[in-house]
């Protein structure tokens, strides 16, 4: 159960089926007197309201003959964006994709989703914000991506031969999280979300609004989310399934009342932008994910014996971004600069101590990314067609703390240049010949207290990029 409401509705915001929804309109919009319909233009409509004609907004809809040459071809991304997005969106990143053909979700728990693309998650899933890499430490098969699906302005999901654009972390596909753009020469608008599941007392409040000038604009958005544990039918249960009972063994080892699968989340996001017509136009993000849930433990991984009952474990997640894009207009040339920082934080209690009882110090992994892209979008050059080039510059520094040492304190560096992306219309383009250092390191045994550690390997790479192919090839 849940209502969604928009309020200070500003211009009419009009797409393929408004005339349909319009009070008073005909049933079906009728083209406009200007319409050119041939190919390569865009299709304006016109509906009827009360006896005066609106002219909806051009509907582009571009594309991709059948058969064809592959590498002109458009690559295999799915859009899910309003109102689609609107009607699928859920908790997690995971459950809100896994409607689409080629897309699950691993859900350890009821906040907890995470994307399989082909059958492939964690390290070879990519996930990205506005187009640049972001870490959730998703070597875990527990550890969901930090990203609330409301505050999300549009979601795209790559699959296929595509996603090597994106690293080799994207063997699976690749997920890009678009924030919604920030408004400018518009009325203060906003949508309130108010959602309640039975089953679990889930609540989901949240409130999303927008306004701008000429110059000047903003978005901001919160979402507050909490539910208490999950409930299944009484059925037997066993403690564990006896192997040498076909009937019963794959009975669930608890029923009813769920115990410690319950969960809080505050999320938010606030951006500024500025736009001039000497300097282009700037934006400045600013993102915080703040959770806490618990873990039902599957028996017997607890602190008791397995007929003692439910044990959980508690974990804590924070996560912060901000993030500054720009898009400015040169000679013969687009230049999109981008610097992103995030810093990640997740803390894990021991098995048996539920996230009520507070952090026991024993899991504390936290790190802090830097990220610096600059991308130029150009149009023929050389004989080439247009297309996209650029440099990215990544260092991290992680810090291992508590008890157990999960994963390593670490500080590497990467610096690649970025391949060229190809519209589906362009053949080839420039491809820069690109190097990659990547410094890691492991020093000392592992000790139960904070360690930071510092480089003692180091092995770089190169790849050139073939002009007139979409794939790379090593030298």
């Amino acid at each position: 159960m849940g209502s969604r409401s928009n309020f200070l509705r500003g211009p009419l915001v009009a797409g393929a089926f408004v005339a349909l929804a319009l009070p008073g309109a005909v049933a079906a919009a009728e083209p406009a007197d200007d319409v050119n319909q041939s190919g390569g233009e865009p299709l304006q409509l016109a509906a009827k309201r009360d006896g005066k004609v609106e002219k909806l907004a051009p509907i582009a809809v571009t594309g991709t003959p059948i058969p064809g040459d592959p590498l002109l071809q458009a690559a295999d991304v799915d859009v899910v964006q309003t109102p689609e997005k609107e009607r699928v969106e859920l908790t997690s990143l995971g459950e809100s994709l896994d409607q689409l053909a080629g897309v699950n979700n691993i859900a350890t728990g009821n906040q907890t989703g995470k994307p399989v693309i082909r059958g492939l998650s964690g390290e070879r899933v990519k996930v990205l914000t506005d187009g640049i890499g972001v870490d959730h430490q998703q070597f875990g098969v527990r550890h969901m991506p930090t990203i609330d699906p409301f505050l999300a302005g549009r979601l795209e999901v790559v699959r296929g031969a595509n996603s090597v654009l994106y690293g080799s972390s994207a063997l699976g596909g690749a997920v890009n999280v678009l924030a919604p753009p920030v408004p400018f020469d518009s009325p203060l608008t906003g949508e309130f979300l108010t959602r309640y599941s039975g089953n679990n007392e889930q609540w989901d409040t949240g409130i999303k609004a927008g306004a701008g000038s000429e110059h000047f604009g903003f978005n901001a958005g919160l979402i507050r989310r909490s539910a208490e544990n999950i409930e299944t039918p009484d059925e037997p249960a066993f403690f564990p399934p006896p192997p040498s009972d076909p009937a019963n063994r794959d009975a669930p080892a608890y029923t009813g009342e769920l115990g410690f699968t319950d969960f809080e989340q505050i999320n938010g996001q606030l951006a500024g932008g500025w736009k001039s017509d000497a300097y282009g136009t700037w934006t400045a993000r600013y993102t915080r994910w703040d959770d806490e849930h618990n873990f039902l433990l599957p028996p017997p991984a607890g602190m008791l014996p397995p007929p003692a009952g439910e044990e959980g474990i508690g974990q804590y997640i924070e996560n912060d971004q901000l993030q500054l894009t720009g898009d400015v207009a040169g000679e013969g040339i687009r230049w999109k600069p981008t610097l992103l920082w995030q810093n990640n934080r997740r803390r894990s209690n021991a098995a048996g101590n539920a996230r009520q009882r507070g952090f026991d110090g024993e899991i504390d992994i936290e790190f802090d990314q830097y990220t610096a892209r600059l991308e130029g979008l150009h149009g023929p050059v050389l004989g080439l067609d247009g297309g996209t080039v650029g440099v990215e510059y990544v260092t991290k520094d992680q810090v291992s703390r508590g008890n157990t040492q999960l994963s390593p304190g670490a500080m590497w560096t990467t610096s690649r240049c970025l391949p060229s992306k190809r519209r589906a219309s362009v053949r080839c383009c420039c491809r820069p010949v690109c190097a990659m250092t990547i410094a890691k390191s492991r020093v000392g045994p592992p000790r139960p207290k904070t360690r930071r550690q510092t480089w003692s390997t180091r092995r770089a790479t190169t790849t050139a990029y073939s002009p007139d192919r979409s794939a790379a090839r090593c030298v």
